[in-house]
């Protein structure tokens, strides 16, 4: 009994020892955490009021959600920047959040979009997206509600994707309801159409602060309560469940920390934000048809062929102007035209079509061949043949021809239409020895000859007939 007091003292001894190591690694990493937050505010707060004075203001349009591209706003803190506690990266090259996997999402999907901000990251990434937001690590709805004005007007979105509250650390939602009303504002001086689409945000995972993702269950209750109001008075808001709704594990599975997703957890934020997108964008116009160009040319036809990168087309259609000359079924990828005019140039235009629209233009120039030399007659002949008079008779061999032209002793002397096969000679003088020729002739030239000859008779018509055979 003795021996196991001091043993029994001893481990309770460690336990303690350890207990209280713990929770000093548990508060450092707690007190790393809020370095980090103010360190990253303040940085964001000096980039908002730089960018406040440097970016221009666009011109604001009307509704574009139909148009193409559609321009999407991805607005937030870090967790919209792409940055954890603890991030050493000398730059923001890599730094993508969920913004990269819903750009391809989308991109895959067909979509024509553009993603804005007065911020790029991620630059690096490959594949390669469109880096541009307006995140601001560590800060605050109250932050972004400062300088709202000034984002929309740089930015002037179709779809904002907001993703705010986290560094609040409140279950006050006045930040985010003066951020709304900023929004509404715009859309009303600037008749533009504005769809928020507004997240329930992430959890945490602080077990030293359980109370943290209390405050945020509660953000999150506000937040639907006062997007639905909106809602009922007329505002354009779709709500997204980051919180409970994209599967995140909060744990090191999907989080890198406390707070910030890894690129997993990115990865089911982007899902989430991609299915409320399908449903405000709806099924997308087809992809562009890529590399149209044109073979096989001749006088009068040229075959068109291209790449078809959709998967949701319903025909291809080709233009000469605004003259549509074919509408093609789906998946076709080759065409050819004919009736074209010789000798001409012709720039043709390509879209693919579905029911929502059409896709980007593509367009190829071309020249057709001249006319080929039409083949020229045989096997001309005189008929008839008189004291002045006689007929030619040939064989129309051409199939391009524009008409026959008559020759004697190689003067011109006449001209016949496409498809005629004789002519008529008069005012022969008699018993006189003539050469006639004919040729097939177009716009690019003649054929060669076909030839004939032949003596008239003489006129003995004053004699009886007898004298005739005589004379002759």
């Amino acid at each position: 009994m003795k021996t196991i007091r001091p043993i029994f003292f001893i481990i309770s001894l460690l336990y303690l020892l350890t207990s209280l190591l713990l929770a000093e690694v548990d508060q450092y990493e707690v007190e790393a955490y809020d370095y980090f937050l103010e360190e990253e505010r303040e940085k964001s707060l000096q980039l908002l009021e730089e960018l406040e004075q440097k970016v221009p203001s666009l011109t604001p349009s009307s509704n574009t959600k139909s148009s193409s591209p559609v321009r999407i706003l991805p607005l937030g803190d870090s967790i919209t920047f792409g940055i954890f506690i603890g991030d050493t990266r000398t730059d923001d090259s890599m730094r993508h959040s969920y913004r990269s996997h819903l750009w391809y999402k989308l991109q895959d999907a067909g979509y024509s979009v553009n993603f804005v901000g007065r911020r790029n990251t991620g630059w690096d990434v490959s594949p390669s997206f469109d880096g541009d937001n307006d995140g601001y690590p560590g800060a605050t709805t109250y932050d972004i509600n400062g300088y709202m004005n000034s984002i929309l007007s740089a930015t002037n979105p179709d779809i904002i994707l907001i993703h705010l509250g986290t560094n609040d650390q409140s279950t006050n939602v006045s930040g985010l309801n003066s951020i709304l009303d900023k929004i509404d504002t715009y859309e009303t001086n600037n008749n533009h159409d504005i769809t928020v689409v507004l997240a329930r945000i992430l959890g945490s995972t602080d077990e030293n602060h359980p109370g943290r993702d209390a405050i945020f269950a509660g953000y999150n209750s506000n937040l639907v309560n006062l997007a639905n109001s909106r809602i009922n008075n007329g505002d354009d808001i779709v709500i997204v469940n980051m919180y409970s709704g994209a599967g995140i594990y909060y744990d090191s599975r999907d989080m890198a920390d406390y707070l910030h997703p890894t690129d997993s957890g990115y990865a089911k934020m982007a899902t989430v934000w991609f299915n409320a997108l399908e449903n405000i964008l709806g099924s997308p116009t087809p992809s562009q048809p890529t590399n149209f160009q044109s073979t096989s040319i001749t006088h009068n036809s040229v075959t068109l062929t291209w790449t078809d990168n959709s998967n949701n087309e319903t025909a291809f259609k080709i233009y000469n102007g605004n003259t549509r000359l074919a509408t093609l079924s789906a998946n076709v990828t080759q065409h050819t035209l004919s009736n074209l005019q010789p000798n001409t140039s012709y720039t043709l235009a390509i879209v693919s079509s579905n029911g929502n629209g059409n896709s980007n233009t593509s367009y190829v120039t071309f020249t057709t061949d001249p006319l080929p030399i039409p083949a020229a007659p045989s096997n001309l002949q005189v008929s008839a043949l008189e004291t002045s008079a006689a007929l030619l008779q040939w064989q129309d061999n051409a199939t391009y021809e524009s008409g026959f032209k008559i020759y004697a002793d190689n003067v011109h002397i006449a001209t016949v239409g496409s498809n005629v096969t004789q002519y008529q000679l008069s005012n022969l003088i008699t018993r006189t020895a003539y050469t006639y020729s004919v040729t097939a002739y177009n716009s690019s030239g003649e054929s060669s000859t076909s030839s004939v000859s032949f003596t008239t008779k003489d006129d003995y018509g004053w004699l009886p007939a007898v004298y005739h055979v005589i004379l002759n």
